[in-house]
């Protein structure tokens, strides 16, 4: 797409979609600050381009997704002014409702990052009033509808969300899954676990398919079995996470930690092995998180005494002593005082 701009530098259609594409690159890789600086040149230069009066609705929406993104560029970038009136030009334009929603939606982040609640709550209000036939938008509306605590009707945005789920049939499992999902993790924000583990209930039951909704629940249900001592959630847990682990074709990283924590919690000592040495490899080398470290520093305290009655063992465990384990945990993460006082009672 760059060869093809520097070939043809007054193709129009060639820079717009060369922004499209920067931009999902930059969403994915978080805004790094160069491919920042990189589009926010290229939409300057787009925007400056005088265009003749026309109704024509492409180039409207066009303007609209520069401005949007011009928007969210400046807000990464910590440029709120410039933010706020990109944000502003794009919902004045002559947009159907369901695009300008948008357009209000990121006004409202813009205030949120300023600080300013009372305009917050306007804009929300305001998409409430618009309304659009696109998931996602309604969704990311909840989520600043439970950050920042917006007094509101929330029947009429589950509502909205219901009857724009219907208008996709094919899918409207999956996305009412996904607005469980972001309910339960909103209860969950808010200290009650209980509807949170409700709501991710539910979004097992629509999509038994996914992990990432069974992995949820599975987490849930641990902090449950926590709080309340009860093994009933531990094996609600240990259900679910069992179900998420087989449905991963290569291992990913927690699932196999969160299952043998639930194992070793109703003792079931082999499986809790199993699932520590799983979640080993799951990891790439200079990935491995400080708790990996010291949850192997366990697994080498149990297994210790049962190589040391048997011949020599080549277990991963096995290959550094406990307290080598508990450095490396330390190491990864210093600022941790559980692993110096674990490291001292090993010493003592």
């Amino acid at each position: 797409m760059c060869r093809y701009l520097r070939q043809e530098p007054w193709n129009d259609s060639a820079r717009y979609l060369l922004i499209l594409n920067l931009f999902q690159k930059a969403r994915e890789e978080r805004f790094p600050s160069q491919t920042c600086s990189t589009l926010q040149r290229l939409i300057s230069a787009a925007l400056s381009k005088r265009e003749p009066p026309s109704d024509c609705m492409f180039n409207h929406y066009k303007k609209f997704q520069l401005l949007l993104g011009a928007s969210e560029i400046s807000l990464h970038c910590g440029n709120l002014t410039d933010a706020e009136v990109y944000a502003k030009d794009a919902s004045l334009l002559p947009l159907p409702h369901k695009y300008l929603f948008f357009g209000h939606l990121l006004l409202s982040r813009v205030y949120a990052a300023k600080g300013d609640h009372m305009n917050v709550t306007l804009e929300y209000a305001r998409c409430l009033e618009l309304k659009t036939d696109y998931h996602i938008g309604w969704i990311c509306l909840k989520i600043m509808e439970c950050q920042y605590a917006l007094q509101a009707d929330s029947s009429v945005l589950e509502l909205s969300f219901r009857e724009c789920s219907k208008q996709w049939k094919k899918s409207c499992d999956v996305w009412m899954a996904q607005f469980n999902l972001v309910l339960g993790l909103a209860y969950l924000s808010n200290n009650d676990p209980f509807s949170a583990e409700d709501c991710l209930t539910q979004a097992c039951r629509l999509v038994d398919t996914e992990s990432c909704f069974l992995l949820c629940h599975g987490a849930i249900c641990m902090e449950l079995a926590r709080r309340l001592s009860s093994s009933q959630f531990l094996v609600r847990s240990e259900r679910s996470l069992v179900k998420a682990s087989n449905r991963f074709v290569i291992p990913v990283p927690i699932t196999s930690l969160l299952l043998a924590q639930v194992e070793g919690s109703l003792g079931r000592r082999e499986k809790w092995q199993k699932n520590l040495r799983l979640e080993w490899y799951s990891w790439a080398p200079e990935m491995r998180p400080a708790e990996l470290f010291f949850q192997m520093h366990l697994l080498a305290r149990e297994s210790g005494a049962a190589a040391a009655a048997a011949a020599a063992s080549s277990s991963l465990e096995l290959c550094q002593s406990p307290e080598q384990w508990v450095l490396r945990a330390i190491h990864s993460n210093p600022s941790c005082s559980r692993y110096w006082r674990v490291l001292k009672k090993l010493l003592d």
